[in-house]
């Protein structure tokens, strides 16, 4: 008996201090970073896994950032991906049931591109970086003369009503010109990143 409360004590503090022990981790990160990061899971297959791990280690950057620069990447291409009227999609089930999980920490900007993507293609975060790892990962590999960095800094939201209408215009990028017009609508929010 005295056993058995020594070893859920033991796994009770074990727990408390692994978790913690990873907000202290998290905290760091983000005071380092110089801003709040936002963590998600995604399930991927080993195969695409493989493929993030050997784009991070030929550029030299961490996983997290070659799956930004490949939704960045399916962000200019968003017409084809558009969800319409529909459940939101998911990935193939696997066959064999292996899936791999991969934690990501998003900035704020990137929360908003990650979320923008969802509810325009109506597909889950899992699914839209099986897409971009497999239509744009070639792209983001370094090529002698090409810039494969699609960059991605600025975010505005923009409402307006229209009598009981509600209207939000969302900007991948802060219009330069807009001829002397004023842009529709009360601005909400503005991201840009260094």
């Amino acid at each position: 008996m005295l056993t058995a409360i020594t070893i859920v004590a033991f796994l009770i503090f074990f727990f408390k201090f692994r978790f913690a022990a990873r907000t202290i981790y998290m905290k760091r990160l983000s005071i380092r970073s110089g801003s709040i990061l936002l963590t998600t899971s995604i399930n991927m297959r080993p195969f695409l896994s493989r493929m993030i791990e050997r784009a991070a280690c030929r550029l030299k950057i961490p996983q997290r950032d070659v799956i930004m620069r490949v939704l960045r990447l399916l962000m200019k291409d968003i017409d084809r991906y558009q969800g319409g009227f529909t459940l939101v999609r998911y990935q193939p089930p696997a066959p064999d049931g292996e899936w791999d999980t991969f934690v990501i920490h998003y900035r704020p900007e990137e929360n908003e591109l990650v979320t923008d993507l969802r509810k325009l293609t109506r597909r889950s975060v899992s699914s839209l970086v099986r897409i971009a790892i497999i239509e744009y990962l070639d792209e983001v590999l370094p090529d002698e003369g090409r810039n494969n960095y699609y960059p991605f800094s600025e975010y505005m939201i923009r409402e307006d009503r229209i009598g009981e209408i509600r209207c939000w215009y969302f900007y991948w990028g802060l219009p330069r010109s807009t001829h002397g017009r004023p842009l529709p609508g009360d601005l909400l929010r503005v991201i840009r990143s260094p």
